[in-house]
């Protein structure tokens, strides 16, 4: 039996292309419904996701699929993002003379200078950059990194900049740079691979969610999906996964295993291992980390309190990081006359945050996005707290280094493959997370010799 654990995109788009070939699988998610991140949430007839999805892709096959189960569902919403900063909203992404002159004249001359002493530096500096302050600092400026990404990034991920691997920056904003940027404001021009820089984007008009759901109706023709069940215990040899334990909500099934296509987090999967994986592999393990992720809803009664998709908020007096209204999005994402705001707050295991009682949480939300003029207190309808574990994986310097020693470990195991954000410890934007998981799949369709699998293959061109 083939076994996907998880039921994020990336389990979702191997499943598809297990589906697709005809090939007999078990798709295990420890929630009760599937879509991990890329989930909508309902609530009193509103709905919001997980932080907010915007879909975006540059793979024609991906789009196809996307276009082919969604269609006329599918609307094209234009970018309004800002950051607010010092009491000023600055555009994101960073357009020059905004970001320039939007904190007055001092500041637009002290960046303007950090940014051409960078660029007279010799290239080979580039060659050491190792950490996220590093690369900023060498595209940007050293201003505008302490204005637009120093505090931001470390109320992200917990740690100072120094610490933080360039691996994760330079995949969120893949060659920018203020002259880019520069170039893209005063000549009008967009490169095709800057998606940092897109203006538009697709979005379901139920929510992101609808990607997800519609991936599980196409697989449940086919294949068996468990819900709220887990992984107890995984049996192996040393070269193959020989048995799988799953507890569901019918009991503990017991399954003999052809193939696992593994998208949970790699604590979760080592951690069922029995034998248990080598000290080494443990320790290395301990160098790896997630980040947490707070949700906190306000739902109102008033028509709307943005005309933004996203707001970001690095200073650090204000305790969360990001927020947007789902409304902005799609008008089906709340009922006529009202409107919500989501707003995150990113957290580790120990942190204050993470240990509060909702209702501070909310109290704690309520206050500054009162103070921010939002909405006035007799506006509130409801609030609602989440907690997503795993949401992000900590790029720290030395992620590298630990993460090959797991991964070679996990090669060892003749059929067993891993895929996705959590599965692989990999920054996927959620077109990549489907992609990973359907390179998985197709490579066991390949390897299983159907015709199929050397179709299914095209999908990766």
């Amino acid at each position: 039996m083939i076994i996907v654990l998880g039921g994020g995109l990336a389990g979702l788009g191997a499943g598809y292309v297990l589906t697709e070939g005809d090939i007999p699988f078990v798709l295990v998610e420890k929630e009760p419904s599937v879509g991990g991140l890329s989930k909508t949430v309902h609530h009193r007839g509103f709905r919001f996701d997980l932080g907010g999805h915007r879909f975006i892709s540059d793979n024609d096959h991906i789009n196809r699929l996307i276009l082919k189960i969604l269609g006329d569902r599918l609307l094209r919403v234009k970018r309004r993002s800002k950051i607010y900063i010092k009491g000023k909203y600055i555009d994101y992404p960073l357009r020059p003379f905004n970001a320039l002159t939007g904190l007055g004249t001092l500041n637009s001359i002290f960046m303007v200078a950090d940014y051409l002493k960078e660029k007279i530096k010799s290239p080979l500096f580039h060659d050491n950059i190792l950490n996220l302050e590093q690369w900023v600092v060498r595209n940007f400026g050293h201003r505008i990194f302490e204005l637009y990404f120093r505090d931001y990034s470390e109320k992200v991920w917990g740690m100072p900049c120094s610490e933080i691997s360039k691996e994760w920056i330079s995949q969120r904003i893949n060659g920018l740079s203020l002259g880019v940027a520069l170039k893209n404001a005063l000549l009008h021009m967009r490169q095709k691979e800057m998606r940092t820089l897109t203006d538009e984007f697709l979005y379901p008009d139920s929510g992101i969610g609808m990607i997800a759901e519609r991936l599980k109706e196409l697989i449940q023709s086919k294949a068996r999906v468990f819900t709220e069940s887990t992984v107890v215990e995984m049996i192996h040899d040393g070269e193959r996964i020989r048995e799988l334990s799953i507890l569901t909500p019918e009991g503990i099934l017991h399954r003999e295993v052809e193939h696992i296509v593994s998208t949970i987090p790699l604590h979760t999967l080592l951690g069922t291992m029995k034998p248990s994986p080598p000290h080494y592999v443990k320790e290395a393990l301990k160098g790896l980390s997630y980040r947490h992720l707070i949700l906190v809803t306000v739902f109102l009664d008033k028509e709307q309190a943005t005309d933004l998709t996203w707001l970001y908020f690095p200073d650090r007096s204000i305790p969360f990081g990001r927020l947007h209204e789902p409304k902005n999005w799609s008008p089906l994402m709340a009922p006529g006359g009202k409107t919500h705001l989501v707003v995150e707050f990113f957290c580790s295991e120990d942190d204050d945050l993470w240990n509060s009682s909702d209702e501070k949480l909310e109290e704690i939300t309520i206050k500054e996005l009162q103070r921010l003029g939002f909405f006035d207190r007799g506006e509130i309808m409801d609030a609602l707290t989440m907690r997503i574990r795993n949401a992000y994986p900590v790029f720290d310097i030395n992620f590298r280094e630990n993460l090959a020693v797991i991964e070679d470990y996990l090669k060892g195991f003749k059929n067993l493959s891993i895929a996705g954000r959590t599965g692989a410890f990999s920054y996927l934007n959620m077109d990549h997370a489907l992609l990973s998981g359907m390179d998985v799949a197709s490579k066991i369709l390949q390897e299983k010799g159907t015709k199929e699998g050397s179709l299914k293959r095209c999908y990766l061109v």
